[in-house]
């Protein structure tokens, strides 16, 4: 045997390295979004709603495979001299993690081509906190890398607390003349 030729146990070692690469660099690339989309105490609010919508709503999507929306977050400036800039997302009345914000505005849910429930006309806006309050969702409060989300879900027996919903709802055409906000487009899946 030539000294130049490998042996067959320094073969075994490569392929055991090159093994070992590509699963480091499949494990990485499957936490990878989870570990750019963490967020810190001290991130601000734009940035860590940059993070969710970035890369914590497409990871989540894909893991969930349709088993609960998963919602991105819109930022809109209120128009008011001295207001603050506010938060929204799109609630279609199913099963829906979302992150913390400060309006939700809830739209009809309609099936899908696929036979997914989709979100359709948007109805309104209600402050998150008070629809969480009718709801009781407290205590599905999460965190979720770092975020603080919630998993809204319509109760079963929330028909006596519907007129209290709708009691709360903001119009649309008021919510947009207060913020700008442009709601999406009826079909469409949640933003």
């Amino acid at each position: 045997m030539a000294a130049s030729e490998p042996k067959l146990s320094e073969l075994y070692a490569l392929a055991a390295g090159v093994v070992a690469a590509v699963a480091a660099a499949l494990v990485l690339l499957r936490v990878l979004p989870l570990l750019r989309g963490r967020t810190g105490r001290n991130d601000a609010p734009d940035r860590r709603r940059a993070k969710w919508n970035r890369h914590l709503v497409p990871f989540l999507r894909g893991t969930l495979k349709g088993k609960a929306h998963v919602a991105a977050v819109a930022e809109v400036p209120a128009l008011e001299a001295q207001g603050p800039a506010a938060s929204v997302s799109v609630w279609c009345l199913v099963k829906t993690i979302v992150p913390e914000v400060d309006w939700l505005a809830l739209a009809r849910p309609q099936t899908g081509p696929d036979g997914t429930v989709v979100c359709g006309e948007v109805l309104g806006a209600v402050p998150a906190v008070r629809l969480r309050a009718i709801l009781s969702l407290d205590v599905h409060l999460q965190d979720l890398f770092g975020h603080t989300a919630y998993v809204y879900v319509w109760p079963a027996d929330a028909g006596d607390r519907l007129a209290e919903v709708v009691a709360e709802l903001v119009p649309l055409q008021e919510f947009q003349s207060r913020y700008q906000w442009t709601p999406p487009v009826p079909g469409a899946p949640p933003p």
